[in-house]
């Protein structure tokens, strides 16, 4: 029997609508992907899996490599207009909002306001921000859900990825998607090759939580004990040692460090496996004072000294013991229009993309009898999670950067939780405002 037959009896069983030729073509497609990933088997797969794949195959033959979305916010991530297409219900989000003297049919002239008053210097509410009263953010509240801030996007059930993507941010975030991503693998029939946090040199800030509440076993950061993990115990020694000019988990990479090992089951004294360091201005020296330069900067390493952490988590799936492959990204900081200089979405997708994305894999085996094969674009199936209410404006800055990498092969996948309770409105109003300035950037110059 050939490896594929049983899908393509199970497509043209489930989609009458195609046609041979059709259901032929989604299987092929297939084929590609096997092609990148050897352990994937079809025969395996439930009819439900089936099923999953079925649309993914039908995404793969129209030549869409963004889902999870619609028409209208693949739009927004391809091109990145937004101003447009939401134009009306923008409108109406500004009377709810009780902004109508605000309002312009011009997005170039709302960014002045929008940059203030919705933007600041960071996310969630401050205080040079513009407030709201109950009511307006009542009348805001289903505009903001009609376009698509507030609800919780999922993946298709039993795909394999090679990396999961998981966009860092503050610890409520980072420990809310590490969970997400784990709920997708148990209920949902995920799997993934690697997992990898994006985050970065970020300062904890005071919505990062208190010290009490980042150890604590139960509370928003449920999980596993890790007061006894090595790397715990020293970082408190050595802020004991400071005597106050330090702190416990100063920055975001940290932070999802914790977030990771809070969550996972058995993940709570994990140890890298590997870390990449990023030494610098070591031309001219020998091997033995190369050596040197980085045993002496371990002592106290300058926050980009570490570019990536390895992590190899023990799993059980189905009886069946393995390893999880984790990574953390120590995105470099950039500067920015707003706030401090600090890593962005896109800059820590770039780092990913130059050094991390899978490779592009040759389009047969090595046989020297003949010239070596050039790489070829093959599917990367690439799952990337995020929230609610930065969804769309995360994900549309870390395609544009896979876009100018030229991975039109990368598959891209986009799941994500709806907003934390109690988030504030001005946090989805900062996504609407900067989805526009992306906009007025990228099509109004």
């Amino acid at each position: 029997m050939k490896p594929l037959s049983r899908l393509r009896r199970f497509l043209r069983r489930q989609a009458g609508h195609l046609d041979e030729e059709e259901s032929e073509a989604i299987a092929d497609a297939f084929c590609m992907l096997d092609a990148a990933d050897p352990v994937y088997n079809q025969s395996t797969l439930s009819e439900s899996e089936l099923l999953g794949q079925f649309r993914l195959g039908k995404e793969i033959l129209h030549g869409s490599n963004i889902s999870s979305f619609d028409e209208q916010q693949q739009t927004v991530i391809r091109e990145g207009r937004f101003f447009e297409p939401y134009r009306e219900s923008l409108h109406h989000l500004f009377r709810a909002l009780g902004r109508e003297e605000r309002w312009s049919e011009s997005p170039c002239e709302l960014l002045p306001y929008m940059r203030t008053g919705w933007i600041g210097g960071e996310h969630g509410n401050s205080t040079e921000k513009d407030q709201f009263t109950s009511e307006e953010i009542a009348a805001a509240s289903p505009i903001l859900g009609k376009l698509g801030f507030l609800n919780e996007l999922l993946p298709l059930d039993g795909t394999n990825y090679h990396d999961v993507l998981i966009v860092g941010g503050t610890t409520v975030a980072n420990y809310r998607r590490v969970v997400f991503v784990l709920k997708l693998m148990r209920e949902h029939g995920i799997t993934a090759d690697k997992m990898t946090l994006l985050v970065g040199q970020r300062p904890r800030e005071a919505r990062d939580g208190s010290d009490e509440e980042l150890l604590a076993t139960d509370g928003r950061f449920a999980g596993n004990d890790i007061t006894q993990s090595p790397w715990v115990v020293q970082m408190q020694k050595a802020v004991e040692a400071s005597e106050g000019e330090r702190r416990m988990f100063d920055n975001e990479t940290k932070l999802g460090r914790l977030a990771a090992m809070k969550a996972i089951p058995g993940a709570g004294n994990i140890k890298p496996t590997r870390i990449d360091l990023h030494v610098t201005n070591v031309t001219g020296l020998t091997n033995e004072e190369k050596e040197h330069a980085v045993l002496r900067r371990m002592g106290d390493l300058p926050p980009r000294d570490i570019t990536e952490y390895y992590f190899d988590v023990p799993t059980e799936r189905n009886g069946v013991r393995g390893t999880q492959r984790i990574v953390m990204v120590n995105g470099a900081a950039v500067s920015r229009e707003q706030g401090a200089p600090r890593h962005t979405t896109a800059s820590v997708t770039k780092e990913w993309v130059e050094r991390l994305a899978p490779p592009l894999l040759p389009s047969r085996p090595l046989d020297l009898r003949h010239p070596i094969p050039l790489p070829e674009k093959r599917a990367v199936r690439v799952l990337y999670v995020t929230g609610n209410p930065h969804t769309l404006r995360t994900a549309g800055d870390s395609y544009n950067v896979i876009r100018k990498a030229k991975r039109d092969d990368i598959l891209f996948e986009v799941a994500g939780t709806s907003p934390a309770k109690g988030t504030p409105i001005q946090t989805a109003l900062g996504e609407v405002a900067r989805l526009i300035d992306n906009d007025v950037k990228r099509n109004y110059g």
